[in-house]
């Protein structure tokens, strides 16, 4: 059994709501529509600077390293945005960088993810597989070194090695999104990492208000 397990970070996210309205709904759609342009524009930028820095020669390591850090700075201002215009509001309870070692969390919506890049400046994610195969951030995933859950005994080799090797694996136990209603899932693989590497473990705990973005409910369904 690995005892070595920091305090659980945790966390809140809600979707602003006061009572409805037809121009709050608008505000609403309009603010989370201008939202989902400036990620696609975040992540052409990323794209940009990850060419740039090839071009550059950077040493590999280093390269990945600028990069994920500019990953972290645009989800903190992607973020900022939303609560800035009202739109959503985040609650950080013992908020600290976390790691190296294994932080595990689990998933109630889409921006759990970039709220822990936001906070974490060089973690390394373990993907699903059909981030790879998307258009918008195939060559984006690749530049900033994650991991995918592709094949279950490579990503326990390739994990276990990262994490000797001094890195910060973020990892979604449950591989998806948890169903609203229902307790989470967890898979085994984490716990597997876990033991193998005798890693410290940082577990993080975030809970969601709201049904925006959760499992089975479309991105543009407010």
């Amino acid at each position: 059994m690995n005892d070595k397990t920091t305090g659980p970070t945790t966390g809140c996210l809600a979707l602003n709501r006061p009572p409805a309205s037809a121009l709050r709904t608008i505000y609403l759609a309009a603010g989370f529509a201008l939202g989902w342009v400036l990620f696609a524009v975040g992540c052409a930028m990323l794209m940009a600077l990850a060419g740039w820095l090839r071009w550059r020669e950077v040493r590999p390591k280093q390269h990945v390293r600028r990069l994920r850090q500019a990953a972290s700075r645009l989800c903190r201002w992607y973020l900022q945005y939303h609560t800035r215009m009202n739109i959503i509001s985040v609650e950080y309870r013992h908020k600290r960088e976390l790691g190296p070692g294994l932080i595990v969390a689990n998933h109630p919506s889409l921006v759990d993810a970039l709220w822990l890049l936001a906070t974490q400046p060089n973690v390394c994610c373990v993907l699903k597989s059909d981030l790879q195969r998307s258009p918008l951030l195939r060559y984006l995933v690749h530049s900033l070194d994650y991991v995918s859950n592709h094949d279950p005994e490579q990503l326990l080799a390739e994990g276990c090695q990262r994490l000797q090797a001094g890195e910060t694996l973020l990892v979604f136990p449950e591989a998806t999104r948890t169903a609203p209603g229902r307790l989470p899932e967890f898979r085994l693989g984490a716990a597997e990492l876990l033991v193998r590497s005798g890693a410290t473990l940082s577990p993080v705990i975030i809970f969601k208000a709201g049904a925006y973005l959760s499992k089975s409910r479309a991105w543009h369904c407010l």
